[in-house]
């Protein structure tokens, strides 16, 4: 043999010995560059060498999360499940009779292109329901359980509480943030601020007493205002999205104070009930068609802002997030609810809200019958931005779970869910106390030490009551491993 042939065959043996060494230190569980040392003995290709330390099931970089993408969080104020139809001749929600909805087209395909919760829970009313989302825990742990109430006793939310946009500025802090709308949460015009938004344009308080009449703040500083309150709104998300560089990721959080009363007549452009007389304050019984005109004004306003992210090709970047606050007024409350069973009380037509999530990487037009609740926004941005929710939240754990998991259709969802409703303005009207859930049941336990149990497969609005003085023959063990859970939960003997 040549002596460079005999060279050139050793140096490949050498490089054949050599790759082979590392493929079996790799398998082993290399602890080099990769940075791959967890139990899970994950030899994939992935390559994950981010500096998450995520290692459970929940963000395996593996999966197609679109780490990165725009968040849009639409919250409609007052809006159950007996108005979602958005299509009455093809109904996202069929609940009730859908022809007497307003037509909504843009939420219609919002709700085609993606996933529909049909046991989606809120807080029975605006203040827990908003600050549940901005703090991933439920009322009995963030303290706001019904409307603020001002001063030294009020229940306003403490800001020193870890809230989503600070967790993004700490964890994420390429994400810009902005709330607009309604945040009645707390009561001073800097609180959105002093709680990690970076910009907010809106209402402080709970409520406007006309809608083309209204204190809107700015960052701190109010002003009154004299345009259409769901279009200034629009206006003002418009406006902070071109203060943006392009590519820069965002969370919007829109938070409508549509179709809250007062029922009024928006602008002709925004609708098509132009029959109705001009009105500012209708009184809640002649105010259907009036409501219905409020629901399509913001539905075409909600038009309004997804065109221009088309517009500026950001919209297929962006997640987007619509759900109800709580069930539908009293006034206004559809079939198959009643006025004793709206807003403001812990049944079904209370805390059951509409809930649709839409974007990259999901598979549009089907429905998820898991067990979700609004608490579960929160970890689903903080994942969707690439944070590691269990590492972030280390310091104060949550209650929330990510909804990846159900968008990407791998996932089981809750085993159970828990409403609330007690304290603030007004508590003594209300239906207050703690419901919770399972896939099959709910239990309602009231302050005042009452209870209802009604079997959900079965009976899904409520219509049989399962509890006079105990639960009826053969549910004991339901009620009691319910109840337990509850209490526990909550840490309060709350049952009867």
């Amino acid at each position: 043999m040549r002596p460079r042939l005999f060279v050139r065959l050793l140096g490949l043996c050498f490089l054949l010995l050599a790759t082979a060494a590392c493929s079996a230190s790799s398998v082993a569980g290399d602890d080099g560059d990769s940075s791959d040392d967890d139990d899970s003995g994950d030899d994939d290709d992935s390559g994950d060498d981010d500096d998450s330390g995520d290692d459970d099931d929940s963000g395996d970089d593996d999966r197609p999360i679109p780490v990165g993408a725009n968040v849009l969080l639409l919250i409609a104020d007052d809006l159950g499940l007996d108005g979602a139809s958005f299509d009455p001749s093809s109904p996202c929600y069929t609940v009730g009779d859908a022809s007497d909805d307003a037509p909504m087209p843009n939420l219609a395909a919002l709700c085609s292109s993606g996933v529909r919760f049909d046991n989606a829970w809120a807080m029975p009313i605006c203040s827990p329901t908003r600050a549940t989302i901005l703090t991933g825990t439920f009322p009995h742990e963030h303290g706001v359980g019904g409307p603020i109430v001002g001063g030294p006793t009020g229940n306003a939310l403490d800001l020193t509480t870890p809230t989503l946009p600070r967790l993004l500025a700490e964890h994420a802090p390429q994400y810009a943030t902005a709330n607009i709308g309604k945040w009645h949460v707390s009561l001073r015009d800097n609180d959105p601020g002093d709680a990690g938004w970076q910009h907010f344009a809106g209402l402080i308080r709970g409520g406007v007493q006309s809608y083309t009449a209204w204190e809107r703040v700015v960052n701190g500083t109010a002003n009154n205002e004299t345009g259409y309150a769901t279009s200034v709104n629009v206006d003002d998300a418009i406006s902070w999205l071109g203060t943006l560089d392009k590519g820069d990721p965002w969370l919007l959080w829109m938070a409508f104070n549509a179709p809250h009363t007062p029922f009024h007549k928006p602008p002709n452009h925004l609708h098509d009930y132009d029959h109705l007389e001009a009105n500012d304050d209708v009184p809640g019984g002649q105010a259907d068609e009036y409501y219905l005109a409020m629901l399509q004004a913001l539905d075409t306003e909600i038009g309004r802002l997804i065109n221009h992210l088309r517009s500026n090709e950001s919209y297929d970047n962006t997640l987007v997030i619509f759900l109800g606050d709580n069930g539908s007024a009293r006034p206004v409350i559809g079939d198959p609810f009643d006025r004793d069973h709206a807003k403001d009380t812990l049944s079904e037509g209370g805390a059951a809200v509409p809930f649709v999530v839409s974007g990259p990487g999901i598979e549009g037009g089907r429905a998820d019958s898991a067990l979700v609740s609004v608490v579960d926004v929160f970890a689903t941005v903080l994942e969707t931005a690439g944070v590691h929710v269990a590492t972030a939240t280390a310091a104060n754990p949550v209650d929330s779970e990510s909804l990846w998991p159900l968008l990407l259709q791998s996932g089981a969802g809750r085993s159970q869910m828990l409403t609330q409703l007690f304290g603030g303005q007004n508590s003594e009207n209300r239906d207050e106390g703690h419901a919770i859930r399972d896939t099959t049941h709910k239990l309602i336990c009231r302050l005042d030490g009452t209870a209802d149990l009604f079997d959900l497969s079965t009976d899904r609005w409520e219509a049989n009551d399962l509890y006079t003085a105990g639960p009826a023959a053969g549910l004991e063990t339901v009620y009691a491993s319910l109840s337990a859970d509850l209490e526990a939960w909550i840490s309060q003997d709350v049952c009867p």
